[in-house]
């Protein structure tokens, strides 16, 4: 029996035990988990002030590296290349860059990404031209 006060109807539903049990709900993992392992990454940063039409190696081979960026600081553009005879290719030295053998980085463009672990060379055909490199490898 149930009682009429606000104040005994508050006391008697609090001593109570409820009739029914709230279900607990059941968790099930409906496919597998899969983490990925991540691995330690060596970062190296370095500025080449190209001064000449002569190319610069900025990477060697490695097959540790995961990625390599480029920024070109200033107006000046600069030619990307994959081997010293693709950078030393006359096209490359030309003043408008019409035909460059090699990719165009361009002067005061945002970084560009390689993820490649080839060798790698810049040549400018304007002096002087700064070029960012920061190098991204795997850790040992």
């Amino acid at each position: 029996m149930m009682p009429n006060e606000p104040d005994e109807l508050l006391k008697y539903e609090t001593e109570q035990e409820p009739d029914y049990a709230l279900p607990v709900p059941e968790v099930k993992v409906c496919e597998p988990v899969v983490t990925v392992p991540t691995v330690a990454q060596h970062v190296t940063c370095r500025t080449y002030n190209l001064t000449s039409a002569a190319p610069v190696q900025v990477a060697a081979l490695d097959a540790l590296r995961t990625r390599a960026q480029f920024i070109v600081k200033g107006a000046n553009d600069v030619v990307l290349c994959h081997s010293i005879s693709q950078a030393q290719d006359p096209a490359n030295a030309d003043a408008t860059l019409a035909a460059p053998n090699g990719a165009i980085l361009p002067g005061g463009g945002g970084p560009v990404s390689v993820a490649a672990t080839g060798p790698l060379w810049l040549v400018a055909n304007t002096f002087p031209t700064r070029v960012g490199v920061i190098i991204e490898r795997r850790g040992a």
